[in-house]
């Protein structure tokens, strides 16, 4: 009794899929002689009117962005930014020199921190060479 209940209930479940994706497709298969009649001349109109929309909205955006880099830029922040990375240089530096300390053994533990700052001080020649 279970075993045919399963199998009904299975059935079932398979045949409303089908019949969903036969819907699905419908639409699709209707609407292709809608698209036929369409004259070629009226869809590249329709696709050439969007594309100038486009083209027009993206423009629009970009002076919008524009502008508001323009009204970004001031010295404040600029000092900001450049003092937060030093704040995290700053903090950085230690951080990794203790971390990677405690990864080694006691007596290597002087060679590893050099290790990090001297890594530190070549990244950042490296940085403000650029």
């Amino acid at each position: 009794m279970r075993s045919t209940c399963l199998k009904l209930i299975v059935a079932v479940a398979l045949l409303t899929g089908l019949a969903g994706s036969a819907l699905a497709i419908t639409p699709g298969i209707t609407n292709h002689a809608v698209n036929v009649s369409a004259s070629e001349a009226e869809r590249i109109a329709t696709l050439e009117r969007q594309l100038a929309e486009t083209n027009r909205q993206m423009a629009e955006s970009k002076q919008e962005a524009r502008q508001q880099v323009a009204e970004a830029k001031s010295a404040g922040d600029n000092a900001w930014i450049l003092t937060s990375a030093a704040l995290v240089l700053f903090m950085t530096a230690p951080g990794l020199a203790l971390f990677y300390g405690g990864l080694v053994r006691k007596k290597n533990v002087l060679s590893t921190m050099m290790h990090s700052f001297a890594m530190m001080v070549v990244k950042g020649g490296v940085k403000v060479g650029q």
